[in-house]
């Protein structure tokens, strides 16, 4: 999209017939533009619109040393943030405005950059940019710029991401006064034949000065017939010249690391790169996981009910659930159902429970406090081993032990009544040891 933006722009300047390139060493540039900002997807900013001005020295013909400073108020994107982001940006480059003729200059420069930002969101960054774009009208002191800039964070501020890098682009575009300009002198009328001449070539590149579209060819490169080395050449416009340019052919837009090949996407913008995304379908505005899961895609205890639903998030596996993911206790929903707590069990002759026992019990606290509306009784049980008033006191004290238990997890205790019925309620045949064994039980009653 930038790329497309500035060559339009470009097409539609470059029609108008103006004078060539006259700026001159010692020359100070002026100029105020107005700026689009796309930022990092990961800090979660709209694109932000705003402007700033620049100074500029021209070293040597055609070497330009130039600062730039911006305003770009933005705002969060995120469904769960608000609020108001101030940006200020700051850029200090070297750019280098190559002659293209018919008044057009082509402008390549790279440096630092600096973002500050304030209000909602507080941090600075800091790393290397650079801009590609073009000169307007350079034959006399007002001019015209258009361009994009790129600025790479390999460090940015944990205030304002939680990524390892970032990019941000930028398209500028406004109006400089440049001192020192003139207008090239039409060239004398030869008063008599002379002889003819060899083109100037400045660089040394076997390119006359007149067809040299890359005017400053560092010695020694090999140059093709516009006089460009690879050095000076991004062929794939990604950024990155031809001679460190691993990946040569790199799709439009893709973003690219320093060796110019293409970074790793991230197609459902969770912050986690498609490489590393076990979850590659992350719904819009989620927050994901160092996995790219976000809740809505998880359900870490296998009970078919995601985790952000979940209001037992730790049910035992096998157990069935309902709608809010808590053990569906009594199969029948009414008055009377029963529910025997299997593997609640405790010290032999007393009312001290086990601590195996705690699994099944904080099962049973998570479904009773998502399903406020029942009520239950504690029904404790023996075998017939012993005195039946023994038997009784100690089946009280064991349904007491679970009441208090579940009061404990943050069950109301209102809900909750407990009895202790000793012997009286065998559920099998005391003459065996399996049939005491099932016989030591507590039970649940749904009272309402």
């Amino acid at each position: 999209m930038q790329v497309r933006s500035v060559c339009l722009a470009a097409a539609l300047m470059a029609s108008a017939t103006v004078p060539a390139l006259g700026q001159s060493s010692g020359s100070i540039e002026i100029g105020a533009f107005g700026r689009r900002t796309w930022f990092d997807k990961s800090y979660l900013l709209d694109n932000a619109i705003g402007g700033g001005g620049r100074l500029g020295f021209f070293l040597a013909r055609p070497f330009e040393i130039e600062g730039d400073a911006s305003y770009n108020p933005t705002e969060f994107n995120f469904a769960k943030t608000s609020g108001r982001v101030s940006q200020w940006a700051f850029h200090g480059r070297l750019v280098w405005n190559a002659d293209l003729g018919g008044g057009l200059g082509f402008l390549l420069g790279g440096g630092v950059a600096y973002n500050t930002y304030g209000r909602t969101a507080t941090g600075h960054e800091v790393g290397p940019g650079g801009l590609a774009g073009f000169r307007f009208g350079t034959g006399g002191p007002l001019q015209a710029r258009v361009e994009v800039t790129g600025d790479y964070f390999g460090s940015p501020d944990v205030n304002l991401t939680a990524r390892d890098h970032a990019w941000h682009w930028g398209l500028q575009a406004g109006l400089s006064l440049v001192s020192g300009t003139h207008h090239k002198a039409a060239p004398a009328r030869a008063a008599a034949p002379v002889a003819p001449v060899a083109p100037a070539d400045a660089d040394n590149d076997g390119v006359p000065d007149t067809a040299d579209r890359c005017p400053g060819t560092p010695a020694g490169e090999q140059v093709d017939a516009n006089g460009c080395a690879a050095s000076q050449r991004d062929t794939d416009k990604d950024g990155v010249t031809d001679d460190k340019d691993k990946c040569a052919d790199t799709p439009a837009g893709d973003k690219v690391d320093a060796n110019g090949c293409t970074l790793p996407k991230d197609a459902d913008n969770d912050g986690v790169t498609d490489d590393k995304d076990k979850c590659p379908n992350t719904p819009a505005g989620e927050k994901a996981d160092e996995n790219g899961c976000s809740p809505s895609q998880l359900d870490s205890d296998s009970d078919g009910v995601p985790d952000d639903k979940d209001k037992c998030p730790n049910t035992a596996a096998g157990s069935k659930v309902d709608a809010n993911g808590c053990t569906i206790l009594f199969e029948e929903n009414k008055k009377g159902a029963a529910l025997i707590l299997k593997g609640v069990n405790f010290e032999t002759g007393k009312s001290a429970l086990l601590p195996e026992s705690q699994a099944t019990l904080n099962d049973v606290a998570g479904s009773l406090k998502a399903n406020a509306d029942i009520r239950v009784e504690v029904q404790g049980h023996t075998d017939n081993t012993g005195s039946a008033a023994t038997n009784r006191r100690l089946s009280l004290a064991r349904a007491n032990a679970v009441r208090q238990y579940l009061i404990d997890q943050g069950v109301d205790g209102s809900r909750l009544v407990a009895k202790g019925y000793g012997p009286s309620k065998p559920v099998a045949s005391n003459k065996t040891a399996d049939g005491r064994a099932q016989n030591r039980r507590v039970e649940l009653v749904r009272l309402n």
